[in-house]
């Protein structure tokens, strides 16, 4: 079913998380017409560089260093993982979900809270991801939580595990069983597809005269608008530097984080000192206001509508489409991690 909501509507009307909800339930993103499909299937000629693992981000309409130079030192490189279903991954494999390795199923983590074990959510190997930066004489890292509500942020609580996959190890469910889990605290099995790309801090993170200056800057709108093929005289130049130009969106590792609401920095649970931002799991891999810019190109094939298949193939839902942000301390022994959560 379609929705017969044009995207201009609800964007006048919700917030850009607000936006996909309402999409995904009719299984179609709003304000994808025809022509925009087939933008996209232009971009998937031979001029575009492909992603080797599958999926790849459309590239940015604006070359955001050349306006604004001072940009550059904050640019970081992030791992988007295109989380995508697949089932009976192998036990050492990166993924989301699944059984997950593990040398001592004694030490799997375990919620004195609830009296329950955790549930295995992210596994990377440095095989894969090494900008997560391991430990030495680890390669594998481990992202579990408690499949319920804890109170002092209304969202589970996590731990990280880094391991070597040299050691002799036993499988270990990640998914026991519970009586009455939270809603949408289950991953589904998903394998993960690494795909690098730059981005920069959302307009918050920026000094002030800066902000200043993208927010009065229409220069930035008009090759937006161009991208889209859908001129808009609403469009502001804040707008489009957070959909399109700053950070990404989606379940990633590094970069600059995507936050929702403000910036919010976690602290060591062994040292109370400040976090550095290592990753991101969200609700929704792009939402109605960012897909134009974050949805992989192969998932909108030319002649194809633009569906929500893969916007939330984990089906983990944090809050209102929040996300949760995972933080670690490197100066403590064992890289502990914190996380923080926001959602709309």
């Amino acid at each position: 079913m379609r929705s017969n909501v044009s995207e201009k509507t609800l964007v006048d009307c919700m917030d850009r998380r607000s936006i996909l909800y309402l999409a995904v339930g009719a299984s179609v993103l709003t304000g994808c017409e025809e022509q925009d499909v087939k933008n996209e299937g232009e971009i998937r000629s031979d001029t575009m560089k492909r992603s080797p693992n599958g999926f790849t981000t459309r590239p940015s309409p604006v070359d955001i260093e050349s306006n604004y130079p001072e940009l550059a030192p904050l640019r970081r490189t992030a791992v988007r993982l295109h989380p995508r279903k697949k089932s009976d991954l192998p036990v050492d494999s990166s993924k989301i979900g699944g059984v997950f390795f593990a040398n001592d199923p004694a030490e799997w983590p375990f919620c004195r809270t609830h009296k329950t074990h955790h549930i295995g959510i992210l596994q990377l190997t440095k095989y894969d991801v090494p900008e997560l930066g391991f430990p030495d004489g680890c390669d594998i890292f481990q992202l579990t939580f408690c499949p319920f509500d804890h109170d002092d942020v209304y969202c589970p609580d996590v731990s990280g595990r880094w391991l070597s996959l040299s050691d002799d190890h036993i499988q270990q469910s990640s998914n026991p069983s519970f009586e009455e889990p939270e809603y949408k605290y289950i991953p589904n099995e998903c394998a993960i597809h690494p795909e690098r790309v730059e981005d920069y801090p959302q307009m918050d993170e920026l000094p002030e005269d800066l902000q200043a200056r993208i927010g009065a800057d229409r220069s930035l709108v008009g090759p937006v608008e161009e991208w889209l093929e859908r001129p808009d005289d609403e469009w502001a130049p804040e707008t489009a530097y957070s959909y399109f130009l700053s950070a990404a969106d989606g379940t990633k590792v590094g970069g600059n984080v995507n936050w929702i609401q403000v910036p919010q920095s976690s602290r060591c649970p062994k040292c109370s000192g400040w976090t550095e931002d290592l990753l991101t799991i969200a609700s929704w891999e792009w939402d109605g206001g960012t897909f134009h810019r974050w949805k992989p190109i192969e998932d909108c094939p030319q002649g194809v509508a633009v569906s929500s298949d893969g916007a939330d193939d984990h089906g983990m839902m944090f809050g209102d489409a929040g996300a949760i942000y995972v933080g670690v301390c490197r100066k403590c022994e064992g890289f502990p991690i914190a996380r923080t959560f926001q959602c709309s």
